[in-house]
């Protein structure tokens, strides 16, 4: 091991020590005899929220539960970047560049912020892969059928009911059928958690595993972590859980889907405390929606 490397290790272990006694709770979360723990991010992350995963307390309760794949809800096609880091043949500035100049964007980020929450990504990467753990991009490329294939093999009704009335007919019932359709395809990406769910299984190989994903993903009846029998929280900053709050309720408003279906907890980012019980959680729980227009609500 070359010098500068060793020094690196030492100082990271040297990190997590002092940082572990922050992360109690979150150890304690992951530290569930559970396969899958999903951590749920209510903005797609914000950069607080990158530089939490990158930090050395969240690092340190990973490499403490004996976690050994970190999933993330990026593009697949940049798992090329992820593993060159995890070789240890690229470094954070390189993978930052090359993660941004491919097209990545990150949606709770501001303009000027988007290279620097890239290096946030890179660095926790690199310091999961000290420890042998990998961290693998997922999404739903590949898996969602084209929109023109056949609707019966569609997982969500109201979608497959409205391409089953795209030929005209449709927008003759109803004068929104477009704005319905393009809503309805976002209760199937959440119906399609099925398939995401089935291909993480497949890569995680009997691995304990964290999967970071859109909170979205945990508040509908199509909740990824009840598919995986897995422990879910939500993390969440400073005002970050009223933003949330709102956000279902309009989810549910939009998509004609209840968006109540609470987690195991909510995790402070600020403090690495997890808690079920939050001055929001009356204004969640009402969170609830129905299909209004054609196609009816679904069974």
């Amino acid at each position: 091991m070359r010098a500068h490397h060793l020094a690196m290790a030492v100082l990271l272990n040297a990190n997590l020590f002092s940082a572990s006694a922050n992360a109690e709770a979150l150890g304690s979360f992951l530290a569930d005899p559970a396969q899958f723990h999903v951590i749920g991010d209510p903005d797609h992350g914000s950069l607080p929220h990158y530089d939490f995963r990158a930090s050395d307390a969240f690092v340190s309760a990973v490499t403490a539960a004996d976690i050994k794949k970190v999933f993330i809800e990026i593009p697949s096609k940049f798992q090329p970047l992820f593993d060159k880091i995890y070789q240890g043949a690229m470094d954070v500035d390189s993978f930052a560049h090359a993660y941004h100049a491919g097209g990545a964007r990150f949606t709770g980020v501001g303009g000027d912020d988007q290279l620097e929450a890239a290096k946030l990504t890179g660095e926790m990467a690199q310091k999961l892969a000290h420890f042998k753990i990998q961290t693998i991009a997922f999404d739903t490329t590949g898996l969602i059928a084209s929109d023109d294939g056949v609707p019966g093999g569609r997982l969500d009704p109201i979608y497959s009911c409205l391409l089953n009335e795209r030929g005209g007919r449709g927008r003759a019932l109803d004068p929104l059928y477009e704005e319905r359709l393009a809503q309805a395809r976002w209760r199937e990406r959440l119906a399609e958690d099925a398939l995401i769910a089935d291909e993480i299984k497949k890569a995680a190989s009997g691995d304990k595993s964290v999967i970071l994903i859109g909170a979205l993903h945990l508040a509908t009846g199509y909740a990824l972590d009840r598919q995986m029998h897995a422990k879910s929280v939500v993390m969440f900053g400073i005002g970050e859980l009223q933003a949330y709050a709102i956000e279902l309720h309009q989810s549910a408003n939009d998509l004609g889907l209840d968006a109540n279906r609470l987690p195991d907890g909510f995790l402070d980012i600020s403090d690495l405390e997890i808690t079920s019980n939050i001055p929001e959680l009356s204004r969640i729980k009402s969170a609830t929606g129905h299909w209004v227009g054609l196609c009816g609500a679904p069974s």
